[in-house]
């Protein structure tokens, strides 16, 4: 592992240490099923609409066998304090942003491969911002103690955040979103087990919000309104009450 392209940080120094590695065989390998997603599923049975079946050893014992992925870079960086003590972090840019980030001794799920890439590519610690800020991935810390953390400086409200098209987006000032993020303060929450049930009848579309902060991530919260507990964080869940409801009818893009 080589050690290069030395970056300021604050008070501290960091260094950035590169490692690639390839998880799965070559890209130009023949695909057994479409690459892409088709114009048309093939029945209205729940799972029926699979393009096609996967010549793959083990197939018919596991629904995803074997280790699909692609390239990943291992980083370990170093922060050097004026004290003469350092600290080691150690990361990684993975295609599926299934990363944990850790000192080892305290740990964070949250992807900045991406931006570790471009310091070290760069020499500058540059945070890369999603192309959509609907897809960013909104996990500022504190969002296990509250739903929304800090005092947020704009609100992005977007709809279909599971993305089945792309999402349409309203953006409000920083009074708003510091008021709905009071509200969504004021509920009961439960640590999140990141499950729901749905309510059958109800056929509304989700809802994606987006705290933008003047420093540091963005916080994000989905509201499921076809489901319960509908409200989540990520790390806290809520039900939704009539409040809220009625603050998204109003924030939302129509």
């Amino acid at each position: 592992m080589k050690l290069s392209n030395w970056i300021s940080l604050g008070l501290a120094a960091a260094g950035v240490c590169t490692a690639a590695v390839v998880l799965s065989g070559s890209v130009s390998e023949s695909l057994p099923v479409p690459s892409t997603c088709p114009q048309r599923w093939g029945g209205n049975d729940i799972g029926g609409w699979v393009p096609a079946a996967a010549d793959i050893d083990g197939a018919a014992e596991s629904l995803v066998p074997g280790s699909p992925g692609g390239p990943m870079t291992n980083y370990l960086i170093r922060f050097a304090y004026p004290n003469g003590h350092a600290l080691w972090v150690g990361s990684a840019e993975e295609v599926n942003h299934c990363v944990r980030t850790t000192n080892g001794t305290v740990g964070s799920n949250s992807y900045t491969g991406s931006a570790i890439t471009t310091a070290y590519k760069d020499g500058i610690w540059r945070p890369v911002p999603p192309d959509d800020p609907c897809r960013g991935p909104g996990d500022r810390k504190d969002q296990d103690k509250q739903m929304v953390s800090g005092r947020p400086g704009r609100l992005t409200v977007c709809r279909d955040a599971t993305y089945a098209r792309p999402p349409y987006r309203k953006r409000h000032g920083r009074d708003i979103a510091r008021d709905l993020a009071k509200t969504l303060n004021s509920l009961d929450t439960v640590p999140s087990q990141n499950t729901r049930q749905g309510l059958g009848g109800v056929n509304e579309r989700g809802i994606r919000l987006i705290f933008d902060y003047p420093e540091g991530p963005a916080a994000a919260v989905t509201i499921s309104m076809n489901c319960v507990p509908a409200i989540n964080n990520g790390m806290l869940q809520a039900d939704l009450d009539d409040h809220v409801r009625d603050q998204m009818l109003r924030l939302a893009p129509s």
